[in-house]
């Protein structure tokens, strides 16, 4: 999963390395690509539009996917797609372009943290997500589940088997995401169970502390 920093390379907003054997990847336009558009609609069905407008905005349009399997997937502007030929053409390895957006995990779309919050940072509206408290915030940062002891707020639409946002409580910034263990019904009864405190409702997905033990792993 992690590579040796000292072999990559930042140019031009891209992050690549040397490669053996030819690359394949995937190009598409944003509306075009069905995992993202259909996670999107169920958050933000009235607001669709607008969402996919500021992503084209902010980030821009073309998705990008960098294996066949689409287990990453990056959102980025034209202009890099015709850099990203070149390097192949050089029989470079890209591994990083634009924004990554999210991964293709068991047939479904699993977004990014940093594709959420600046979803929800533009729209100012939080859907399909949990915030949690601050114990609960550092264990997840460890890429441990979220409990629900820690569970705070609920924001719907949540579904059992959702893949979902977790938020810290304080200022709603997204440290990951997960998959919902409960329907949010049983949810509003389990949490105030004690029974339940020290059981998992979220099972982490990804979370942004895996960039901090990457760098733990580098250093050792």
């Amino acid at each position: 999963m992690y590579q040796d920093m000292a072999s990559q390379t930042f140019y031009g907003g891209f992050l690549h390395m040397s490669a053996e054997k030819k690359m394949k990847y995937i190009v598409k336009d944003l509306e075009d690509f069905s995992p993202l558009i259909i996670y999107i609609k169920k958050l933000y069905f009235k607001e669709y539009e607008d969402v996919i407008d500021l992503l084209k905005k902010k980030i821009g349009s073309r998705i990008v996917c960098l294996d066949e399997n689409c287990k990453k997937i990056f959102l980025t502007k034209d202009l890099s797609i015709n850099y990203l030929d070149k390097m192949l053409r050089k029989n470079v390895e890209v591994i990083g372009l634009g924004i990554f957006i999210g991964s293709i995990i068991k047939k479904r779309f699993v977004p990014s943290p940093h594709l959420l919050e600046i979803i929800y940072r533009s729209i100012n509206k939080i859907r399909g997500a949990v915030s949690a408290e601050k114990d609960g915030v550092k264990n997840f940062l460890y890429g441990k589940d979220l409990l629900y002891r820690s569970l705070k707020d609920l924001y719907p639409p949540l579904e059992k088997g959702d893949i979902i946002a977790v938020l810290d409580k304080d200022d709603y910034s997204v440290i990951g995401v997960g998959e919902l263990l409960e329907d949010l019904e049983k949810i509003m009864i389990l949490k105030r169970d004690k029974r339940y405190e020290n059981m998992p409702i979220v099972a982490n997905v990804m979370d942004l502390g895996i960039y901090l033990r990457a760098q733990h792993m580098f250093i050792e």
